[in-house]
């Protein structure tokens, strides 16, 4: 019996240790230190990133979305009506309205796309990487806050949008993280 309530115990203490907060993120079978990718040497930072331009309203990809093709495209810029009819002309904002093909080649390019709400901010960072183990990427975002954490923050709408490609590597999947630094 003593055993058993010592096991239990046990058990109990090594699961409230691994639950902690300062644990690295996990996805796939990888896992990595968000604060300490750089110095991971199974993730590579990406460079062959291109800014574009498309027509999708930033609430559809909230918190970070990734799109392998013209249909997933599609797809998602028919959300844009849900969002903006009513809200929008369609005459000040047509390519909200009007389809028009993204300049992008899906066959060598997934189209990444980020928003996240952040109030006012000093300024972001953003990096890439990927992982050719699992076959994953990695959005990180840094954000650079003009208030200490305990500070209540003024009811701005201030946000981060971000629309970019990147290399197309078989059926990669793009994960979004991101990290605050306070004042």
């Amino acid at each position: 019996m003593k055993k058993t309530i010592i096991i239990a115990l046990a058990s109990i203490l090594m699961l409230m240790i691994s639950c902690s907060e300062d644990q690295p993120t996990k996805f796939s079978k990888i896992t990595y230190d968000k604060y300490q990718i750089q110095n991971d040497t199974n993730w590579v930072e990406v460079i062959d990133i291109d800014t574009v331009d498309v027509c999708l309203y930033y609430l559809i990809f909230d918190n970070g979305l990734q799109i392998r093709d013209e249909v997933q495209y599609k797809d998602k810029f028919k959300l844009n009506t849900v969002y903006l009819i009513g809200q929008h002309d369609s005459t000040k904002y047509p390519c909200f309205f009007h389809y028009l093909k993204p300049d992008i080649n899906f066959e060598l390019n997934d189209l990444v796309l980020f928003y996240t709400m952040t109030g006012p901010i000093e300024k972001t960072e953003r990096q890439v990487f990927y992982n050719k183990k699992s076959n994953d990427y990695l959005y990180m975002l840094k954000i650079f806050s003009k208030y200490s954490k305990d500070t209540i923050i003024p009811d701005r709408g201030d946000g981060y949008i971000d629309k970019i490609t990147i290399p197309k590597k078989g059926q990669s999947v793009v994960h979004f993280d991101t990290i605050w630094v306070w004042k």
